[in-house]
């Protein structure tokens, strides 16, 4: 039993080490994020996404070794990994999960999968010795060997080209531009929606609304909600509450009622939501309601 185990782990090693991969991939996605295991989701990604589909879609294809020869097999699994991944977006698109990490990831690995059972079960129809390669790439230093000085200088070349793009590639997914890092502010009526805003309150009346933080500056950040009232009847803004601090981890997002009375009765007040960051006095980020307090 166990030589037929391993003799089996020995024509399919290849399509076993990629379907585990489909599952470390589900399996790992989870995690806390490290800046090693951030290194290895960019170069295993890039893998995953673009090398992983079309080769266990090409070997279901053409199981057998006199099919393709090593080069057309190499360039075949990035174009058929190329034109999978639109047809799944496209597919996760008019399902219920959207295209987000988790379905992405799994539709994928559902694929690998697949297409690794089903180019197992088609090479073990087939003679010993007959089918395509599972392991290294047989055949390729000789058709190198074959080109002239020229050709391979354009392989060198091309080989190259691709390298550095799959380097440029992770460089972006590890080293994001700080441009890009912002924190989201946002304001929410009864029932968590963006409706029902107090805009005709009565002088006295408890006014409230919840609002939004989301920390995409993928730094620990301290925040601070001030509300000012501006009534242009009277000089300057008057501060009727304030909340806070609060500490958010990357990615974290918290969302607070804050309450406040409006001091004065007059028509086109603004209610001014200013989200102060570590301390600062100058606002980060800026809400407004524009209201009308109806006297008593």
């Amino acid at each position: 039993m166990a030589s037929k185990v391993i003799t089996i782990l020995r024509r399919y090693y290849l399509l076993a080490t990629l379907a585990g991969l489909a599952i470390l991939a589900l399996a790992t996605s989870g995690a806390a994020p490290s800046p090693f295991l951030l290194a290895l989701r960019a170069l295993f990604g890039l893998v995953f996404v673009l090398f992983l589909p079309g080769y266990t879609l090409q070997a279901a294809f053409f199981p057998r070794q006199a099919d393709l020869d090593t080069p057309a097999r190499l360039a075949l699994s990035f174009g058929l990994s190329l034109a999978v991944i639109p047809l799944a977006a496209l597919l996760l698109n008019y399902l219920p999960w959207g295209i987000r990490l988790w379905p992405i990831l799994a539709a994928e690995s559902l694929l690998v999968l697949i297409f690794s059972s089903v180019a197992a079960m088609r090479r073990r129809r087939l003679p010993a010795g007959s089918a395509s390669p599972t392991g290294g790439w047989p055949g390729l230093k000789s058709w190198l060997a074959s080109l002239d000085r020229g050709e391979q200088s354009t392989v060198v070349i091309l080989v190259f080209t691709v390298f550095a793009g799959l380097l440029a590639a992770a460089a972006i997914l590890l080293w994001p531009n700080p441009a890009k890092f912002y924190t989201e502010f946002f304001m929410l009526g009864p029932g968590n929606l963006a409706e029902h805003y107090p805009f005709d309150p009565r002088l006295g009346d408890e006014l409230s609304v919840t609002l939004g933080i989301a920390n995409h500056e993928a730094t620990v950040e301290n925040y601070r909600v001030v509300v000012n009232v501006v009534n242009p009847a009277m000089p300057g803004p008057k501060q009727v509450a304030a909340a806070g601090p609060f500490t958010l981890q990357p990615g974290e997002t918290a969302e607070n009622p804050i309450h406040w009375q409006m001091p004065s009765a007059g028509q086109d007040q603004t209610v001014e939501f200013l989200l102060l960051m570590d301390g600062s006095a100058d606002p980060y980020r800026r809400l407004s309601l524009l209201v009308n307090v109806i006297g008593r």
